[in-house]
């Protein structure tokens, strides 16, 4: 058995070493070069947005520029129109508001010419002043147009680049990005699981090596304490009737010599057969001798007891830990299996089974009894509350460190809610489950096909395949802490209660996968 635990370990090292060197050429020749792919794209795509952006930018500046001009052109102008407008009013306040045509009447022929020519002088300023009013007005007016024009032009730009040319450009320095990202990342989880995955089914070779060898040697320590126990006994009763012979020669009556001291005619004589009756040198000798023997009889014999007990007591010891252990290793199968014998037993049509709790102290009582390594529910005779059963399963399950569907496939396992077909529903979390550890998958395809039966008597019991994922949802799959637990615990429900609906499509078959089934 060693020696096939030994070859287990071989071809499990052969196993890891060759792992780690897929490992480490999958990393090598398709992860780096992902990334290094990833790296070089990223900085291509920025080097050519950042061209594009510089070209935006001095168009920007370019069309700036412009607006700037012509606003100065646009201030130029107006200011001679301005200009203009203050001469032409001077020029009609000199002018009055008769033209300028004043009475000539009682004046001189000579003022009268005089006063004519003035006013013609005047009028032709007022008109040349008008004529460059007129047209610097014109001029003011086509450039505030062209001022008006190219500030909105200008505007629409602006807004046009920060809030829409920006985010596409920066749109272009990730693309693909993200895509690929998820691409590299995925083909490292990939790897990892796999390499988990592998692990895990060289550990469960190894396991079940090593389970055989602890099967086999407990076994062994039981036969040979059955042995060990029988010569004890017989050494024991040995060393009984030794020890008693031995208190026997001690306890001869020998002690009475007061009739060594009476004084009588023949008192010499008495006195004489009383020494001679003890101190009698050959008979004192053999019986020295004898009890010398049993003495020594007696020790070897104690000292056999001893050797015997304390080798018994090592080996016992060995074998109520290898009990332990194996009882440990064994406890969910033991637990699942005879609840399920409990209930087969039992009327299906008990009303709120996992719904109403049992008595607290009957349920610590099962709990701590299985924990020693025993059946408490192997009696048929037993008179056990179905709801105390019912109960420890829930305990148990809401006691383990890692519940039954793992924690890192959470997020996988809800997403298979949104599939619409419950078929591929059912595919998609095969998939996932088949990853677990065999001897998990083989406790939740036992649990599930109890669950379904159970639910097929739901017209009596009230608990139908939504009402057990109620109950066995927050137990089996628990949300995650950075999760809301009150958003997911609808998807966790969906779960559970699809695999106990299709638990035959989820998992695989007994002679694809060994262990109790229903």
């Amino acid at each position: 058995m060693a020696k096939t635990r030994s070859t287990k370990d071989h071809q499990q090292y052969k196993r890891e070493s060759k792992d780690h060197a897929t490992l480490s050429d999958l990393y090598l020749n398709n992860v780096i070069t992902r990334l290094t792919h990833i790296s070089d794209d990223s900085a291509r795509l920025l080097k050519r947005s950042k061209e594009i952006t510089f070209q935006l930018q001095e168009d920007l500046m370019k069309l700036l520029n412009e607006l700037y001009t012509v606003m100065k052109t646009y201030h130029m102008y107006h200011g001679e129109t301005l200009n203009a407008e203050t001469k032409l009013r001077d020029a009609e306040r000199q002018v009055g508001p008769g033209g300028g045509v004043e009475p000539l009447f009682g004046m001189r022929i000579e003022e009268r010419h005089q006063r004519r020519n003035a006013a013609r002088k005047m009028e032709k300023m007022r008109e040349k002043r008008k004529a460059k009013y007129s047209e610097n007005k014109l001029k003011s007016l086509k450039a505030r147009n062209e001022y008006l024009l190219t500030m909105e032009a200008t505007n629409s730009s602006v807004f046009k680049y920060y809030i829409h040319d920006l985010p596409d450009i920066i749109d272009c320095c990730d693309l693909g990005y993200h895509s690929s990202l998820s691409r590299a990342l995925k083909t490292y989880l990939s790897a990892e699981l796999s390499l988990e995955a592998s692990r895990r089914t060289g550990l469960e070779v190894l396991e079940g090596a090593v389970q055989a060898e602890l099967t086999s040697r407990l076994q062994q320590l039981q036969s040979r304490l059955s042995t060990l126990k029988i010569e004890n006994e017989e050494v024991k009763k040995t060393w009984g009737a030794t020890l008693t012979t031995l208190q026997d020669m001690t306890v001869l009556d020998d002690y009475d010599v007061s009739q060594s001291f009476t004084h009588s005619p023949s008192s010499e004589s008495v006195k004489s057969s009383v020494s001679d009756g003890y101190l009698n040198k050959p008979s004192l000798a053999k019986r020295r001798a004898n009890q010398q023997e049993t003495e020594l009889f007696y020790f070897t014999k104690f000292r056999e007891y001893l050797e015997g007990s304390n080798l018994i007591s090592k080996l016992q010891a060995k074998h109520d830990l290898l009990k332990k252990a194996m009882a440990e290793g064994y406890i969910a199968d033991t637990l699942t299996t005879s609840r399920g014998r409990k209930n087969s037993h039992s009327k299906h049509q008990h009303q709120g089974i996992f719904r109403v709790s049992g008595s607290q102290v009957e349920v610590n009582d099962i709990k701590n009894s299985f924990e020693r390594g025993n059946d408490p529910l192997i009696d048929e005779e037993n008179n056990h509350d179905i709801n105390s059963v019912a109960g420890v399963l829930k305990l148990y399950f809401r006691g383990l460190e890692n519940p039954l569907f793992p924690k890192e496939r959470f997020n996988d396992l809800i997403s298979c809610v949104c599939i619409e077909s419950l078929y591929d529903r059912a595919q998609c979390i095969r998939k996932i489950l088949l990853g677990v550890p065999r001897a998990t998958l083989v406790v939740m395809r036992y649990l599930f096909a109890f669950l379904n039966h159970l639910s097929q008597y739901s017209d009596e019991n009230m608990m139908d395949a939504g009402n057990l994922a109620i109950v066995f949802g927050p137990t089996l799959l628990p949300t995650p802490d950075a999760l809301d637990q009150v958003a997911c615990q609808a998807h966790v429900n969906e779960v559970i209660k699809t695999v106990i609906l299709h638990h035959d499509n989820i998992f695989p078959d007994p002679p694809e996968l060994p262990g109790p089934n229903l």
